[in-house]
C-alpha cells in the first residue's frame, strides 16, 4: 500500500507541524510505529488505524486510501456525495461514456501497433 505514503506526503506538505511520525501519532492515538508502518509499507494497516491517522490531518480515510488522492479527486468525490440523485445519474452517465471511449481508443491503438 505505497500509495498511503504520497497520499500522507501530500497531507504532510499541506501540515508542517504534522511532520514527523511521532506528532503524527499523537495526534491521531495510535504509536509512532503504527505510523512508520504506514509510511513505510509495512503490513497491510488496520482501517481503524489509517482511519485515526487520516482524521489526524482533518481527512476522511478514503483520501489516503485512494491511489494519488489530488485535490481534483476529493473534488469529484465531494461533488459527486453532495448532489442530487439526478446529478449522481448524470456523473454515471459521464464516466461511462468517459470509460467507453477510452476502451475504444485503445483498442484503435493496439490494432495500429
Amino acid at each position: 500500500m505505497t500509495f498511503i505514503r504520497g497520499n500522507l506526503d501530500r497531507l504532510r506538505a499541506a501540515r508542517p507541524w504534522l511532520m514527523s511520525s511521532v506528532k503524527i501519532g499523537k495526534a491521531a492515538g495510535v504509536p509512532q510505529k503504527t505510523v512508520n508502518n504506514l509510511l513505510n509499507a509495512r503490513h497491510d494497516p488496520l482501517l481503524s488505524n489509517v482511519e485515526k491517522v487520516a482524521h489526524a490531518f482533518g481527512a476522511e480515510v478514503w483520501e489516503l486510501l485512494v491511489p494519488n488522492c489530488t485535490d481534483n479527486i476529493k473534488s469529484v468525490v465531494w461533488t459527486y456525495t453532495n448532489t442530487t440523485a439526478d446529478g449522481r445519474r448524470i456523473l454515471d452517465n459521464a464516466v461511462e461514456a468517459a470509460r467507453r471511449e477510452i476502451a475504444r481508443q485503445q483498442q484503435r491503438s493496439r490494432a495500429q501497433a
